[in-house]
């Protein structure tokens, strides 16, 4: 996924320069909030969910209220909705009904541990999803049908999904077997989301999902494709709703054809399919657009203006935020196109970072995004020029202040967050050579705020920091 990224920022960034945008217009007090529409769409799942529970689940006075506590924290998961602390006590509880003495072995759990599982590492995450399918499979069986008839298709594509995709790349007899025998059992549970008016009231929820799925390999791009047009034909589905689901697959299959290799490892019809999906997906889009403002659509779309080197990136940008202000997927896209490998400098990218500070919505996470954009800097600041020159920009544009205000505004809102902070700011001068600095933050940081998805982030090992051997004296420079 993220070489297709990088391949759509170079694309969109040779045929556009991206200037600063003064956003301030898009904050104000009645923006819509990302926090409103995940809550809505948390509700859609959590009734999908526990309706099956109630109706078709393994019931059990032992263990029912904890099942259904389990099931709303995955739910709250799937919809964007949940925190980091819910979905690792939600993956707590999860384990503790699957183990003895409970033993409980219901499907539903089953995948409620693997979508909680599923910002974990794969060695968590992995074998949740086996477990899910072979519950999946056990039912299939036993019903002789495409799908576990009693619970909710779009679980099942989910699930299978994320299995096929530890076998896209794959070239052993296994892996082409596990792909040939599980993409038309993935097709059909597609097929039944649409067929049976799964979560009718949220086509923008499926678009997510969509993107969650990832279709690698055409065959199976293609396979979703069929399904969802067949499982649409004669439904309830809005016609804006439709077009823009349409566009997200079509977004799907085009990369899927074109893969994510460099360009001269194309075959010439995978740049024909991909063109072609690309063109299309524009059309729907824009029609969906017009027919209603939806933000998932529209930042797909930014996806699309970029495979098809057109000038509209920017243009769906704003119509994204527009439609939901602090979606953090449309921010990060846009930050990743101002980085200086794709064309972009070190002063856009900072200063998308002072834009986002300058909106004050710090009940959102932007501007958090004066935090982020330099973990992405310094991913191209990886030699000591270049280092240099980011460390004079952020010199240059005040950005040690901005930074501060930052921290220091949220901490105030909500004073948990000091540790964390402390953590990301002894990763962060760690990484621009601020030893004092490093050291300081780091004695403040308690052990649970350095986690190894922090550390990834910043690109540093907690065990070098911990090794530094640099007092503190003065007065550093500050964050």
């Amino acid at each position: 996924m993220m070489s297709r990224l990088r391949i759509l920022a170079w694309l969109f960034l040779v045929c556009q320069g991206l200037p600063a945008l003064d956003l301030r217009p898009y904050a104000g007090p009645d923006a819509p909030l990302y926090a409103t529409l995940t809550q809505t769409h948390q509700r859609l799942v959590q009734d999908l969910v526990l309706q099956a529970y109630r109706t078709h689940g393994q019931r059990d006075p032992r263990w029912d209220d904890e099942v259904e506590w389990v099931l709303t924290a995955a739910a709250g998961s799937l919809a964007k909705a949940g925190t980091p602390a819910s979905e690792a006590e939600g993956l707590r509880r999860a384990e503790a009904l699957i183990r003895p003495p409970l033993s409980c072995s219901e499907p539903l759990v089953l995948w409620a541990g693997f979508q909680l599982a599923r910002n974990a590492g794969w060695k968590i995450r992995h074998p949740w999803c086996d477990r899910a399918n072979r519950a999946w499979e056990k039912r299939r069986k036993e019903t002789q049908a495409d799908l576990a008839p009693e619970y909710p298709a779009v679980l099942q594509a989910l699930t299978l999904c994320y299995m096929l995709g530890t076998y896209n790349n794959g070239t052993s007899e296994k892996a082409k077997r596990v792909l040939r025998e599980n993409v038309p059992l993935v097709a059909a549970a597609w097929r039944e989301v649409w067929r049976r008016q799964e979560l009718l009231e949220a086509p923008e929820l499926l678009m997510e999902i969509i993107n969650i799925l990832d279709p690698e390999t055409p065959e199976l791009a293609d396979a979703l494709f069929a399904a969802q047009t067949a499982g649409m034909a004669g439904g309830a589905w809005p016609a804006w709703g439709v077009d823009g689901a349409n566009a997200c697959l079509r977004v799907e299959t085009a990369w899927a054809w074109r893969g994510d290799g460099w360009a001269s490892t194309v075959k010439e019809e995978g740049w024909a399919r991909f063109r072609a999906d690309l063109d299309e997906a524009a059309i729907l889009a824009e029609r969906s657009w017009q027919a209603k403002p939806c933000a998932r659509l529209a930042s797909a779309a930014i996806s699309i203006a970029g495979g098809r080197g057109s000038d509209e990136g920017e243009q769906w940008f704003l119509r994204s935020i527009s439609a939901c202000f602090d979606r953090p997927t449309t921010w990060q896209a846009r930050a990743y196109f101002l980085m200086p490998r794709w064309g972009g400098s070190f002063d856009q990218l900072l200063q998308h970072g002072l834009d986002a500070l300058a909106t004050e919505r710090f009940d959102t996470v932007v501007p958090w995004e004066v935090v982020q954009v330099v973990s992405q800097a310094l991913k191209d600041a990886k030699e000591a020029p270049k280092m240099e020159q980011l460390r004079a920009r952020m010199h240059a544009l005040g950005y040690d202040q901005a930074l501060e205000r930052c921290f220091a505004t949220y901490e105030a809102q909500d004073p948990s967050r000091a540790g964390m902070h402390a953590a990301v700011r002894a990763a962060m001068a760690h990484r621009l050579g601020r030893m004092d600095e490093a050291r300081k933050w780091l004695a403040k940081a308690p052990p649970e705020a350095c986690t190894s998805s922090l550390a990834k982030k910043w690109g540093v090992k907690w065990d070098d920091l911990h090794a530094l051997d640099i007092p503190v004296e003065g007065d550093p420079s500050r964050f």
